[in-house]
């Protein structure tokens, strides 16, 4: 009786040694399913029963691409770069089909997809951009209504006749001399001279071809004119 004593006892210990073997197995990480012996204890004895699935507890899950936020309604916003007949002009916002986008607009560089968000920054930065240019002009405004008078140089003959004359360009050359901090203003194509009047207040138009006295109106932007003296004077 004495050695089934002593085999029960081998034979516990050594089940026991399996099982908590098995057991330490069973741990897998949750993010890798993997097949596990499972142990369970049957009256004493230590049996092995079949396989089980360990099932990960965190599901995988591939991240969704993003909607595009310029289509909507089946059609694309998007921004023209170029004018499109019977589309737009550059800088407009239109809704387009995705085959006219796809076929025409995109391969010929034409227009880009824009959201409303970034219409909302674009505008906001316009607006903060035309403000600047208005404080700029209304600025260059003031500076030429306290201008005594823009002297310009020029040879003439013995009847005060220009050799050669004053033209536009030349009074905004003189301008940008004068107010170099406004040198940029004065070189945009929307700056130019609306008008220049002589002593008698006759419309000289833009080429001053005697010497003398001339009141000129500057139209800097759409909303924004100043009026100075032009003096044409003989060369020295």
């Amino acid at each position: 009786m004495a050695w089934r004593t002593i085999l029960s006892l081998v034979w516990l210990v050594a089940g026991g040694a399996v099982a908590q073997q098995f057991q330490r197995a069973s741990f897998v990480s949750p993010a890798a399913p993997s097949i596990v012996n499972v142990i369970k204890n049957n009256g004493g004895r230590h049996v092995l029963h079949g396989a089980g699935v360990l099932k990960p507890t965190t599901a995988l899950w591939a991240k969704k691409p993003k909607a595009n936020k310029a289509v909507k309604g089946g059609k694309i916003q998007v921004k023209l770069l170029k004018y499109i007949e019977g589309t737009g002009s550059v800088g407009d916002v239109v809704m387009v089909s995705p085959a006219f986008y796809e076929n025409k607009l995109k391969k010929t560089k034409s227009a880009v997809p824009i959201t409303d968000e970034q219409v909302l920054k674009e505008t906001a930065e316009a607006e903060n951009k035309e403000a600047e240019s208005k404080d700029a002009a209304l600025e260059l405004c003031a500076n030429l209504e306290e201008l005594e008078s823009l002297e310009i140089q020029r040879k003439s003959g013995p009847d005060g006749h220009l050799f050669g004359g004053v033209q536009q360009k030349h009074i905004l050359e003189e301008l940008k001399k004068a107010f170099p901090k406004h040198e940029s203003m004065l070189s945009a194509k929307h700056v130019k001279l609306a008008s220049i009047m002589d002593a008698e207040g006759n419309d000289v138009g833009h080429d001053i071809k005697n010497l003398g006295e001339y009141a000129a109106k500057l139209h800097i932007l759409k909303d924004v004119e100043a009026e100075f003296k032009v003096s044409v004077l003989q060369q020295k």
